[in-house]
């Protein structure tokens, strides 16, 4: 889940945050015991971040001949911590990009990318680590009927 605050049109601060449930495969069990390797590897259990946005991109389009919808395209940057089966709390940092089609003046459909970077400390050595998420979900604005106030 996000929360952001928008702090004008174009730049927003927010917080983040994933939960991960992971499970093994039957496979990995089998390869695991069979071959008796364990690989160096971990899942994740959650991250949490802070993270600014700036929207460089927006206008309008017509849909159908039914109406406009308004749209913006936004870059994100921002850092925080990740959790692993391995490590409880490791410094990660947050770069992504995402779009938003508002369907009402409250409601938007968001589509995102992120990439969360952290290193890792395994036993053999340190690597760096990439978690890319990509994410469809629904945006709701605040209050629900905005009043706007005009320059004079």
């Amino acid at each position: 889940g996000a929360l952001r605050f928008h702090i004008s049109e174009r730049h927003a601060i927010g917080v983040r945050g994933f939960a991960y449930r992971n499970q093994g495969t039957d496979l990995e069990t089998s390869v695991q015991r069979d071959l008796q390797v364990v690989p160096e590897r971990t899942d994740l259990r959650y991250e949490g971040q802070l993270a600014w946005s700036y929207s460089p991109i927006d206008g309008k389009f017509s849909y159908f001949g039914l109406g406009i919808a308004y749209y913006d395209i936004y870059l994100q940057l921002g850092g925080g911590v990740i959790g692993t089966f391995n490590s409880e709390l490791l410094p990660a940092a947050l770069a992504g990009i995402g779009g938003r089609v508002y369907l009402t003046r409250w409601l938007a459909l968001e589509l995102e990318v992120d990439d969360t970077i952290y290193s890792e400390p395994y036993r053999s050595e340190t690597h760096i680590m990439q978690n890319v998420v990509v994410s469809l979900c629904a945006a709701v604005y605040m209050p629900f009927s905005p009043k706007y106030r005009g320059s004079r």
